[in-house]
């Protein structure tokens, strides 16, 4: 939400058209928009995944096969491997991501008139 609300916000306050749902421009714009959050969230989500404390998406095991953390009813639990992280590193980047889409939120709330 901190890459997608200020892009769509921008791009619908410089287009009237882009309003309407059956219009392309608005199908456009949420689309510009999707991509830009993607391109927002993806150094969370590596950082995440790097540590173990979110799987990927491409995760792909082979049939029958068992990760460390799947138990009998296949609930997963994640375990930090050899990357453990500190409180103090978690509540910093949980700082971090607030503090970001806090800067998201400006910038749909000044430019966009949220």
């Amino acid at each position: 939400m901190a890459g997608m609300g200020p892009a769509m916000t921008l791009a619908k306050a410089s287009n009237a058209e882009s309003r309407d749902p059956l219009g392309p421009s608005f199908w456009f714009i949420i689309s510009m928009a999707l991509l830009v959050g993607f391109i927002t969230a993806y150094p969370m989500n590596w950082w995440l995944v790097s540590r173990h404390m979110k799987h990927g998406m491409v995760t792909v095991r082979p049939p029958g096969e068992r990760s460390a953390g799947m138990q009998e009813k296949g609930e997963i639990v994640m375990d930090h491997g050899t990357k453990p992280v500190s409180n103090i590193l978690l509540a910093g980047m949980t700082i971090l991501s607030l503090l970001i889409l806090g800067l998201g939120l400006s910038i749909a709330i000044a430019f966009g008139g949220l």
